[in-house]
């Protein structure tokens, strides 16, 4: 039978404001789903265009799919634990629903007792106290994670939801430094002549075969020619884009060139790279706990502490490009 999705967000909200209290859990981010996790309050109706509100909406999607992957084990149990419950309620709800059709002198309409069955199965569930299931979900995953191989492969999903993480808040520094220069040219044509990003974006290279690709109008197409140049894929080419776009005192600015981001940064290359085994270089940048040689255990707690780096930087994004702090360093 098909859950209703009134029970599962009723579920979910449960937990989001803590009408259950969890044990701890090593591995397992069935996986505190918490209020800072959600991404609605990012307002995206205030941005000045809607190529802008597009990368920004796969952001979000990017964002949400991470915290899908991390809570896998979690929506897998919840679903099969509402299943169950349903199954168990409506076996009950069908067999009072036969003795009022006996009684009632219908027995022989079996759409009407599956239909009064059914009603009968909704009312309770509405009803019922969501703690019951969650705290079964709770005591499955803890059993679980007993389980050395499943503790094991909360901690790679852990690690490699970091990745998919960086990808995403990656994806979104660079979309919007092209989006924008697309959009202005005269703020592109000084981006590329500026001194704060001339040495990444040097104008001598672009080149013949730049205008031949863009049918020899780069008019709107100067911020693809740019990332053409230079992929906008480290922090110090970002954090000078930004300065740029935004000022070196723009919390978008800070929030890039930030010790917290560059942690972000590192950690995504080790994993990527290394599948996580700490080198020398990693333990100096980042004063790791894990000895070099070992792999890093990306913990509930690392996720969240990376998630909300990205979900900040996205924050002040949107902020600072709503209130039109562009061009505050265009000339």
């Amino acid at each position: 039978m098909n859950q209703p999705d009134r029970f599962t967000l009723a579920l979910q909200t449960a937990v989001i404001h803590g009408v259950i209290r969890y044990k701890s859990m090593k591995s397992n981010f069935f996986l505190q789903t918490r209020k800072q996790h959600w991404l609605e309050e990012i307002d995206l109706t205030s941005l000045p265009s809607d190529s802008l509100k597009s990368v920004f909406e796969t952001y979000v999607a990017n964002m949400n799919e991470v915290l899908c992957v991390v809570q896998s084990s979690f929506n897998l149990i919840l679903h099969a634990q509402l299943e169950k419950q349903e199954n168990q309620v409506f076996q009950k709800n069908l067999l009072l629903a036969h003795a009022n059709a006996l009684r009632g002198g219908y027995h022989e309409d079996s759409d009407r007792i599956a239909h009064e069955a059914q009603k009968l199965t909704e009312e309770e569930l509405d009803a019922n106290e969501d703690t019951e299931i969650l705290n079964c979900i709770v005591e499955t995953l803890n059993e679980h994670e007993k389980d050395e191989a499943i503790a094991t492969s909360n901690f790679s999903t852990l690690r490699q939801s970091i990745v998919i993480l960086w990808s995403a808040t990656e994806s979104l520094v660079r979309d919007v430094v092209r989006t924008i220069l697309n959009q202005d040219k005269g703020l592109a044509i000084a981006f590329f002549e500026s001194s704060m990003t001339s040495p990444y974006w040097n104008k001598k290279n672009i080149s013949y075969e730049h205008f031949k690709e863009h049918d020899f109008n780069l008019s709107e197409k100067l911020g693809d020619v740019a990332l053409e140049i230079n992929a906008c894929s480290n922090s110090a080419s970002m954090g000078s884009a930004y300065a740029f776009l935004l000022g070196s005192d723009s919390e978008t600015c800070k929030a890039i060139k930030s010790r917290d981001f560059f942690y972000l940064c590192r950690l995504r290359n080790i994993i990527a790279h290394k599948n996580g085994i700490v080198d020398k270089k990693f333990k100096n940048e980042t004063q790791c706990m894990e000895p070099i040689g070992e792999r890093f255990k990306v913990s509930p707690e690392v996720f969240d502490f990376c998630f909300d780096i990205s979900k900040s930087l996205a924050k002040y994004l949107v902020k600072e490009i709503s209130s039109n702090n562009m061009h505050a360093t265009s000339t």
